[in-house]
């Protein structure tokens, strides 16, 4: 019979390891988008001047099984634009900070 013993490599990492990140100066919020809906990790995902809504999306873990990436919201300045992520030329738009996007359950028809 054999015992094991399970270890988490997290623990071995030094603590500042984690923490290293690009320093924020004093007065100013990092800019943001918010992903929510039907993927794997919703919240902040930090923005950059090139990131598409696709790889918003793939930041908070892409869609979960119940997630359709066919009619995706984006909600920018209180109006709200849909896209349809199955599509190469709509995997290309840009994101705007403070954009905030969901990814809707899927229908019945798995769309």
């Amino acid at each position: 019979m054999r015992n094991f013993i399970a270890i988490s490599l997290f623990a071995m990492l030094p603590l500042d390891a984690a923490e290293k990140q690009q320093p924020v100066p004093q007065g100013k919020t990092p800019a943001v988008i918010t992903v929510g809906g039907y993927v794997r990790r919703p919240g902040p995902v930090p923005h950059t001047k090139d990131l598409t809504i696709y790889g918003a999306i793939q930041t908070a873990g892409g869609p979960s099984e119940f997630g359709s990436m066919r009619r995706v919201k984006v909600i920018r300045d209180g109006k709200v634009v849909n896209f349809d992520l199955t599509k190469d030329e709509q995997k290309s738009a840009l994101t705007l900070k403070n954009d905030t996007i969901e990814v809707p359950q899927r229908n019945l028809f798995g769309r």
